[in-house]
C-alpha cells in the first residue's frame, strides 16, 4: 500500500503540463486496495477473483476497478496472460489495464512484466486487449536493457482519453524504472525469507 501511494505522488510530480484541476481531482479519487474480491461472469458462471492490487477511481461510473495487478511465482507466461486477459475481456473493458509481474521461484531472480490494455473502437465499444511483455531481469540475475519496467498513463487508470494528439503527447505518465522494480522485488524476498526464518526459529523453541 505504501508503495502505491509513493507511485501515485511520484506520478503526479512527473507532470509536464500546468497544474490542472481535472487531474488534481483525478488523483484525489484514485484509491488502491489489496486482495479485494472482483466478480464478473465467466463461461456462464459468476466468478470471484482476488488480484494482489486494484486501483479504483471513485468518481468513475463503472463498478469494476480501472487497474488490477497480479504477482505470481514461476507461472507459465501464457497462463499469466490468460488471467490478465480474462479480467479485461469478462468486464468488456471496464477493467482498463491489467498488469502481471511473474517472478522465478524460489529466488525471484527472473522478473517479467506483462501489461494488457483495453482497446475500444470510435463508438466506445470494447474490441480486445493489447499486450506487452518485458523481461526485466533474467533467471541468471542479469538486468535487461529496458530502462522502464512499467509505463502507465492517466488514461490507463481511468481518466477520459484526450481529445487531441497534443494532449496525448503532454500527458503525465507513471514510470517505474527497472532498477526500482528489481529493488522492490529483492526487498520483498528478503522480508519473506526473514519471516520464514523467524517462524522456523519460533517453532524450534516451541518444540523444546
Amino acid at each position: 500500500m505504501e508503495k502505491v501511494h509513493k507511485l501515485k505522488f511520484g506520478f503526479a510530480a512527473k507532470r509536464v503540463v500546468e497544474q490542472d484541476e481535472g487531474i488534481t481531482t483525478f488523483f484525489e479519487n484514485l484509491r488502491p486496495f489489496r486482495l479485494v474480491t472482483i466478480k464478473y461472469p465467466y463461461h456462464g458462471k459468476l466468478v470471484r477473483r482476488k488480484p494482489d492490487l486494484r486501483l479504483d477511481l471513485f468518481n468513475r461510473s463503472q463498478l469494476q476497478p480501472a487497474l488490477v495487478v497480479e504477482t505470481s511465482y514461476a507461472q507459465p507466461e501464457e497462463d499469466m496472460k490468460a488471467k490478465l486477459k480474462e479480467y479485461i475481456d469478462c468486464t468488456n473493458g471496464e477493467i482498463l489495464t491489467a498488469v502481471g509481474c511473474n517472478l522465478d521461484y524460489p529466488a525471484a531472480q527472473g522478473i517479467r512484466v506483462t501489461v494488457l490494455r483495453a482497446q475500444f473502437n470510435d463508438g466506445g465499444i470494447y474490441t480486445g486487449a493489447s499486450e506487452e511483455t518485458l523481461e526485466i531481469r533474467t533467471a541468471e540475475g542479469s538486468v535487461g536493457p529496458v530502462s522502464e519496467a512499467l509505463n502507465l498513463s492517466l488514461y490507463d487508470l481511468g481518466l477520459p482519453f484526450p481529445k487531441t494528439n497534443t494532449d496525448l503527447l503532454q500527458e503525465p505518465r507513471l514510470l517505474v524504472s527497472t532498477n526500482e522494480l528489481c529493488h522492490w522485488v529483492d526487498r520483498a524476498v528478503e522480508r519473506e525469507e526473514a519471516a520464514d526464518a523467524a517462524a522456523a526459529a519460533s517453532l524450534t523453541l516451541g518444540n523444546k
